[in-house]
């Protein structure tokens, strides 16, 4: 229990309520929004459960997105 929070909480995507989430040197929220979203997609990999794909884009189209 608790994986997929600690997850999102690694990557960026759901802040603590307390304590500092630190990769390499970089504190993860102190980051802006944008600076997190570039930090996962350079430093952070994730498949999630749901796939949220755009429906109007072909499987390739979906793949291709950053």
């Amino acid at each position: 229990s608790g994986k997929s929070t600690l997850l999102y909480t690694i990557g960026g995507l759901l802040r603590p309520t307390s304590g500092e989430v630190i990769l390499g040197e970089t504190c993860v929220y102190s980051l802006s929004t944008t600076e997190r979203a570039r930090l996962r997609l350079i430093k952070v990999g994730f498949v999630f459960q749901t796939f949220n794909l755009v429906p109007y884009l072909t499987c390739i189209e979906n793949v291709a997105l950053p």
